[in-house]
């Protein structure tokens, strides 16, 4: 099967799919997407690094796909720069970055087509659904508490619609985006590897004037991950990138008080506290060692996306008083 194009006088939209040894889940997304009403599509596949047979798997059952291969593990923001840059060369009016965990109602793209024309909004996400439990509705959108420091599902259309501009985002799951907000907003950040690089884009967007909005009528079912708050089932990987992403997206946004009396303040020690865990075992030990590394990358004010290690003395010294590292951050 292959994805045919339709009438040139539609919109060409380019469906970015970022794959990282995705064989759960790759098959099941590019049928949805071939399933799609709208013809005017074209689906980038880019595989970061992938180890399993994933990639090309896809690239021989979907013959009209376009495979992107990166020679690294570029992460979500990397990867699907390298697919955004592609669609915006062939000249992709709207782009859309896509989970491969999820499944579609057949017309979701032209729904999200659709309400794009009839909007301003510069970003678009169609209202995400429980992928086994298909009437729950999970999110309709993000919201940013600013005071709080903490990033939320939004429930309700209503919800929504009483945010503030500056608060609303839409998830990377399914983000639907104009090619033009790209000239003015620029690329993802890829010093998120993963984890609220979405949110910040959105946010860039809206700051240059850039709206949000949600296509009501557009459906997806995503499979749900685990989330940052499961202590026990949380990967070292997952803690590393969760603090780092936390740390770069407050004090990219807030200002230096807010960021340490706000942020540090009421959020830094539930983190710290993973290092006064880390004699209780060997996957606590490896969970504490993974903060300290995020908070070293955050501290010496690397740019880089891949995992900066800490030094051993470094180590020694968030291990000796955590909560001094705590006080100090937050002053």
């Amino acid at each position: 099967m292959s994805y045919e194009q339709g009438e040139t006088s539609s919109p060409r939209v380019g469906v970015v799919v970022v794959n990282y040894n995705g064989l759960a889940h790759l098959e099941g997304c590019l049928q949805a997407l071939e399933r799609q009403s709208y013809g005017n599509l074209t689906v980038y596949l880019v595989d970061n690094a992938s180890t399993d047979a994933s990639t090309d798997e896809a690239e021989q059952r979907h013959s009209g796909i376009v495979v992107i291969r990166s020679p690294e593990n570029r992460g979500w923001s990397g990867g699907n720069n390298l697919g955004i840059q592609r669609a915006r060369k062939d000249g992709a009016d709207y782009i859309w970055l896509l989970n491969a965990d999820i499944d579609l109602e057949p017309d979701c793209v032209e729904q999200l087509v659709e309400a794009a024309a009839d909007s301003d909004a510069g970003i678009l996400g169609p209202v995400i659904y429980d992928y086994s439990e298909r009437e729950r509705r999970v999110t309709f959108a993000n919201k940013v508490d600013w005071v709080g420091c903490n990033v939320a599902d939004i429930k309700s259309r209503e919800e929504f619609n009483s945010a503030p501009p500056e608060e609303k985002t839409i998830s990377g799951c399914a983000m639907f985006v104009r090619s033009s907000v790209f000239e003015e907003v620029g690329m993802i950040d890829e010093r998120y590897f993963m984890y609220l690089e979405d949110v910040d884009f959105c946010i860039r967007a809206v700051r240059k004037g850039y709206g949000c909005a949600v296509a009501e009528k557009a459906r997806l079912y995503h499979k749900m991950g685990g989330s940052l708050d499961n202590r026990n089932g949380l990967s070292p990987f997952k803690v590393y990138h969760g603090l780092r992403s936390t740390l770069l997206f407050w004090r990219k946004h807030l200002s230096r008080r807010e960021f340490h009396r706000t942020f540090c303040a009421g959020h830094l020690g539930k983190w710290l506290s993973r290092v006064e865990e880390r004699d209780a075992g060997e996957a606590e030990r490896v969970r504490a060692n993974a903060v300290m590394d995020a908070l070293w990358y955050f501290l010496r004010g690397y740019d880089r996306s891949e995992w900066i290690y800490s030094p051993s003395w470094f180590r020694r010294f968030v291990s000796w008083k955590p909560w001094l590292i705590d006080r100090i951050m937050s002053l």
